[in-house]
């Protein structure tokens, strides 16, 4: 399958911890040309490529990102030992900065930043957003900042020359209005909730979520889909 269609979900997270440095990067030595990941904010108002607003699934730690130091972030190991066991300990928590080093290595890779509403929620649009375009100021050839915050979106535009991505919770005319307000030059969603809909016309592209069947995928680029995301991006690019 045409690497130039597939997105890997925070990495190889087929075969590594979610969101890991270990993971992303072997998404990249796979051959993967996008990325997409995800971030919270913590306590020092550093970001962390994490999902979760805390380490229950990822480390079976009963501990919140947003009390969650600089300091203590050194003895957090994101292995996902429910899933994996032992077989990736440790697998250390990374910043963004961090991993958007790493990709600046595959200067060809296009780089998904979802930023989460929780940490938004939590700190305030302002504080999130100004760091997190702080952090990404030299990536701007490579790094898309995407949400289910319409707000994120819409700060992201008025601040910064950074593309962006819209992350839909519903397919509703309310929410399509509201992307041609934005005209974003991505729109994400669930590929289920798309369903027979026909899709809406802009000149953004759709990326749909998450497929880890390769004829599935198929169908959906030939269906007028530009990239499907999936959490088995080496099972996908060997698809023929």
């Amino acid at each position: 399958m045409d690497a130039n269609k597939l997105v890997a979900h925070r990495g190889d997270s087929t075969n590594y911890p979610e969101n890991s440095y270990t993971g992303i990067k072997a998404a990249l030595d796979e051959g993967a040309l996008f990325i997409e990941f995800d971030v919270q904010m913590n306590a020092d108002n550093t970001l962390l490529v994490l999902h979760d607003t805390d380490f229950k699934r990822t480390a079976d730690l009963d501990q919140s990102v947003f009390k969650t130091t600089n300091k203590l972030i050194k003895n957090v190991s994101i292995h996902e030992p429910k899933r994996f066991g032992n077989q990736h300990y440790p697998t250390r928590l990374s910043t963004l900065t961090e991993i958007m080093m790493l990709t600046s290595d595959y200067p060809i890779v296009t780089v998904f930043v979802e930023i989460k509403k929780e940490s938004i929620d939590h700190y305030g649009l302002e504080v999130v957003m100004d760091q997190l375009l702080t952090d990404l100021k030299t990536h701007g050839t490579q790094a898309v900042i995407i949400s289910f915050s319409f707000e994120a979106i819409e700060y992201t535009q008025q601040n910064s020359t950074l593309k962006t991505g819209w992350a839909l919770e519903k397919y509703d005319e309310n929410y399509q209005q509201r992307a041609v307000t934005i005209k974003p030059d991505y729109l994400f969603c669930n590929y289920k909730k798309l369903a027979q809909q026909a899709l809406w016309e802009g000149e953004w592209k759709w990326v749909v979520y998450t497929i880890n069947d390769s004829k599935l995928a198929q169908r959906m680029l030939d269906n007028e889909i530009d990239l499907v995301e999936t959490d088995d991006i080496g099972l996908l690019l060997e698809a023929v």
